[in-house]
């Protein structure tokens, strides 16, 4: 430890304020010292006339600074200035830093197996697709505001008659085969309704012109017969436990579009099929029409449009041709997914 001090004062030395004071006031007295006069010589001197001249006396300056030293004292000081600084400085030796820590038992640090760490805290799959998904805008999201296939029955007929034993409905297409019959005794339902089932278990086309014949027999065995008005089959849906059936006409097929955009007949088809419980299901379409190149456009509309449509991979989508001498003018789509 280095210590350093220094005192500057200034005052009369050595001598007490009582002293100090008494040289003052005694002035020119005390300046010089009495003297003794000197015998006088015989001299020729010249007078000249001077004024008379007051001798001067220079008072004495008080010292500007006095030094205290070290050992002595009672010495008094008017004022006194102590300038100086003290320097501490202090050597030591930093303590080693020890972690005692044990990285097997600290909290935190122990160790698992990667199994345990995925149990304790399981990640949720789906949260980054619904969040992914939020604000997007889907092009397999249903369409419920098409509403071009039916789902109910096909037909529904109301024949209004009574007192009747028996009666049979018949209902034939435009190339003469019988399609459908039902039959009945005593009194005539309201209402007849035809899900577009035929009697060899296939499904009525669209496009084709079917009729009815309605035969009554009374109690006396008297039989009439009422024909009805011809009807056509518009685009329906049939759905079995083992999958759905569209049939798509194709005047629907052959209507106009938007620029871009496909038939909404095909996007409504798009939006059923997505609706179902596996996505994978296998699907098939069969054109129909009554020559090649007709079957060869219908499944060409088909196949251009579809698949970009339909959820799941796209190979699980087969487009078939089938010519048929007597199908629907326009021809007719049959869409079948089923597992």
């Amino acid at each position: 430890m280095k210590r350093s001090h220094e005192f500057t004062t200034s005052g009369l030395g050595s001598l007490s304020v009582g002293s100090a004071l008494l040289f003052l006031a005694l002035g020119p007295a005390l300046a010089t010292p009495a003297t003794k006069p000197a015998a006088s010589k015989p001299t020729k001197t010249t007078e000249k006339s001077t004024p008379s001249e007051t001798p001067k006396t220079e008072k004495p300056s008080a010292p500007d600074s006095t030094t205290l030293k070290g050992g002595e004292g009672g010495t008094k000081f008017p004022d006194m200035t102590v300038t100086g600084e003290d320097r501490i400085r202090i050597d030591f030796e930093r303590p080693e830093l020890i972690l005692d820590l044990d990285a097997k038992s600290a909290p935190g640090l122990e160790r698992e197996r990667t199994l345990e760490i995925v149990d304790r805290g399981a990640p949720d799959l789906n949260e980054p697709l619904l969040t992914q998904s939020a604000g997007q805008h889907s092009s397999y999201t249903g369409r419920p505001w098409l509403t071009a296939f039916s789902t109910g029955p096909v037909a529904r007929f109301r024949p209004t008659i009574s007192k009747v034993q028996r009666w049979t409905l018949t209902v034939a297409d435009s190339r003469g085969a019988t399609v459908a019959r039902f039959t009945g005794q005593g009194r005539v339902p309201e209402q007849i309704a035809w899900d577009g089932r035929t009697l060899n278990g296939e499904l009525a086309l669209p496009g084709l012109t079917y009729s009815y014949v309605f035969e009554a027999f009374d109690e006396a065995g008297n039989k009439r017969n009422f024909l009805g008005d011809a009807f056509t089959v518009k685009p329906y849906i049939r759905e079995e436990k083992t999958g759905i059936t569209l049939l798509v006409p194709g005047t629907e097929l052959a209507g106009k579009t938007i620029p871009g955009l496909p038939c909404p007949i095909l996007l409504e088809t798009a939006s059923w099929l997505n609706q179902l419980e596996k996505i994978d299901t296998p699907i098939v379409v069969e054109a129909q029409a009554r020559t090649r190149d007709e079957a060869t456009a219908l499944a060409a509309k088909v196949s251009d449009a579809l698949p970009g449509l339909l959820l799941g991979p796209r190979n699980r989508l087969e487009v078939r041709q089938n010519v048929v001498p007597d199908a629907p003018e326009t021809g007719v789509c049959i869409v079948k997914a089923s597992s």
